[in-house]
């Protein structure tokens, strides 16, 4: 069923483009590029293509900047795709709340991503590929799990991690490594790093996220042999 949500119905969190777009002159200004041209110029270099007219109205706060767009902006002026230095002012707290499901739910219709990633023309693979993107953007908590270099060739180890970053330098207290022998022991592994980190995370987040972490690595339980 499909679900559609006005713009501007009550209650209902919006992307703040007034603020995304004053900020973002204000730091284009601030960071050298006073010509709009410029700027236009700084973020072709990376590969983005955006026309001045489309440049003004982001600006003004007359269109919803894309993700390709906001990612190069940040990469351009602050050297990160994911800094949060202009987009942590225009993003509602629902939209961060990871308690808060319904919040989340509408944020996906309003955008279509529940319609795409449901999209019954794409493949198998491709909409195993969408759902783990989905879960993981959906992630509040930002977890994730992954085969690591202690791996032999006998023998399985899983990371759990927190946080974003490089795992490489991540916070000890933020990581931790397990070895794997079956699907249970994900689970476990999972409930391990939680309980002994004192997350505060609703019983159904912490399925999620253990089904998640299940499907991810049952590929290379079954390369090993273990399942």
């Amino acid at each position: 069923m499909k679900v559609l949500i006005r713009e501007g119905e009550a209650n209902e969190p919006a992307f703040d483009r007034k603020m995304y777009g004053a900020l973002l002159r204000h730091r284009r200004m601030e960071g050298g590029y006073k010509k709009v041209e410029d700027f236009i110029d700084a973020l072709l270099d990376i590969g983005l293509d955006i026309p001045k007219a489309t440049l003004y109205r982001i600006e003004r706060g007359d269109q919803e900047p894309a993700f390709a767009f906001i990612s190069a902006a940040n990469l351009v002026l602050f050297g990160d795709v994911h800094s949060g230095i202009i987009t942590d002012s225009c993003i509602p707290e629902e939209w961060s709340s990871p308690e808060d499901s319904d919040a989340v739910m509408r944020v996906l219709r309003k955008g279509g991503v529940i319609q795409k990633y449901s999209d019954n023309s794409a493949s198998a693979s491709e909409r195993a590929r969408y759902y783990e993107e989905l879960l993981k953007s959906t992630n509040s908590y930002d977890f994730d799990v992954f085969p690591n270099n202690s791996c032999t060739k006998d023998d399985l180890f899983m990371t759990v991690r927190y946080g974003y970053g490089d795992p490489g330098m991540a916070d000890p207290d933020d990581i931790e490594s397990y070895q794997i022998t079956d699907l249970e022991d994900v689970e476990r592994s999972i409930l391990n790093f939680i309980k002994c980190r004192d997350f505060d995370i609703s019983g159904e987040e912490i399925d999620r996220l253990i089904k998640y972490g299940q499907r991810k690595m049952k590929p290379h339980l079954i390369e090993y042999g273990l399942i």
